[in-house]
């Protein structure tokens, strides 16, 4: 036998009964949104779409800085204007690092709703189902509470803030908004995980059984 060949798994190599909810995401892999409402959806895929358009947008502001910072030193001299202008753009490092901050937040709250951050099931893995989705709810609850302190404290920052970028002459308040709004998200997202844990389970059907024929 070839030493790369796969032997099948023992028995006693299965530590843990797997788990229903991590079945489910391998199964819809190809969508990672499709247990979720129709709006919420939709909107995650447009956020997706957002953040993705933002992120090139960092890229391709970063590569134009980099270019224009060494354009200078190889460009003619009918080029050399434009090249001073393209090595002038200081304020693509604070757009930058704005536009990573909000990435940041919102995409923390879409992969929340995506169930996709890492998370420790080693304890959640080994108890019975009925314990197992009690844990699950006060987890939910957990987090939604740490999402209700993002809200409040994050509008407080955003409300007081009075200062101006120093670049792009942005207010701080439209930086420090990222984290009431990704705080508002999560809360959507919390309360309807919430009420997906906390409908009831359907009933399973039970075959009929038919007496056997008397003699």
């Amino acid at each position: 036998m070839e030493p790369d060949a796969k032997q099948p798994k023992a028995p006693g190599d299965i530590l843990a009964p797997v788990d229903p909810l991590a079945a489910d995401e391998e199964e819809q892999s190809g969508d990672d949104y499709a247990e979720l409402w129709p709006p919420t959806r939709i909107s995650c895929t447009t956020f997706d779409y957002f953040l993705a358009l933002l992120l090139f947008a960092v890229f391709a502001l970063n590569f134009i800085n980099v270019i224009g910072r060494r354009a200078t030193d190889f460009t003619p001299a009918w080029f050399e204007s434009t090249a001073r202008f393209f090595a002038s753009l200081g304020w693509i490092d604070e757009a930058s690092r704005f536009i990573v901050i909000w990435v940041g937040f919102i995409g923390a709250a879409v992969v929340y709703a995506a169930n996709k951050h890492v998370s420790l099931t080693i304890l959640i893995d080994r108890v019975p189902a009925k314990a197992a989705h009690f844990m699950r709810i006060a987890h939910t609850l957990v987090v939604g509470a740490v999402f209700g302190v993002y809200l409040w404290f994050g509008f407080i920052v955003a409300r007081m803030s009075i200062n101006r970028s120093t670049a792009l002459d942005l207010p701080m308040w439209l930086i420090y908004l990222c984290v009431p709004l990704a705080a508002l998200f999560g809360l959507y997202f919390t309360v309807e995980k919430l009420t997906a844990l906390l409908r009831p389970a359907p009933a399973a059907s039970t075959p009929a059984t038919h007496a056997p024929p008397r003699p």
